[in-house]
């Protein structure tokens, strides 16, 4: 496939092109004699359109680009946030399942412990979490991490190609889809086990991985900005 140089790159090049006729002219080739008829007249229109393509550059510069840059810190600033809590509330799961949020069990390893673990099951206690049961307890955070995906499809034309596949991927995962068939079980097949669903709930921690990735770096980048 043949390349395209991107707009960007062709706009700078173009930038250092226009200086370099708007410095020649002044400094050197002005005072140069004429090689044919017409040539000072043909060297001033051209100096005459790089200057005026300088003078759009900085219009550029000053009205598009710093725009864009402070509506970039703005939108950083709000999108954020719902990634943190979309992953606050999937490594949760993390932290009922092995009582350890930092680590993320392998399919094997995820398939054994919840093999042992039903529907009607109650989830671990603790201070924060009230009593509830593990069908329950999934439903409850996959609609918070929907809700914040939600939000973030708000934003999709100022958000980043690579976040905007990271949701997709995540909302249309297979196990949200597993989810919702737990929430419509009958009384009678709450008592099964959850080990159905660790394969899709495992894609679905690769998915919060590669999340938690794309928000540490550019958690970095803002903080390097803000400063």
């Amino acid at each position: 496939m043949k390349s395209v140089l991107p707009i960007n790159k062709i706009i700078i090049s173009l930038f250092f092109l226009a200086l370099v006729v708007v410095v020649g002219n002044i400094f050197w080739w002005s005072n140069w004699p004429e090689l044919f008829s017409g040539g000072s007249e043909l060297m001033t229109l051209l100096a005459n359109l790089a200057i005026g393509y300088l003078v759009s550059y900085v219009f550029y510069l000053v009205v598009v680009r710093y725009k864009e840059y402070r509506d970039e810190k703005c939108v950083i600033s709000i999108i954020l946030p719902f990634v943190e809590k979309i992953i606050k509330h999937s490594v949760l799961i993390n932290k009922k399942i092995i009582n350890d949020e930092s680590i993320f069990l392998s399919k094997d390893d995820l398939k054994s412990r919840l093999s042992s673990i039903k529907c009607n099951d109650l989830i671990p206690k603790s201070f924060f979490s009230p009593e509830t049961t593990w069908d329950f307890f999934l439903i409850q955070e996959k609609h918070v991490c929907q809700q914040q995906i939600q939000r973030l499809f708000l934003f999709i034309s100022r958000i980043e190609p690579e976040l905007i596949q990271l949701i997709s991927d995540l909302d249309d995962c297979l196990y949200y889809s597993h989810l919702v068939y737990i929430k419509n079980y009958p009384e009678d097949m709450r008592s099964e086990n959850l080990a159905h669903i660790s394969n899709s709930l495992y894609d679905h921690n690769v998915i919060i991985q590669k999340l938690q990735g794309y928000l540490n770096s550019r958690e970095t980048g803002y903080r390097r900005k803000a400063g």
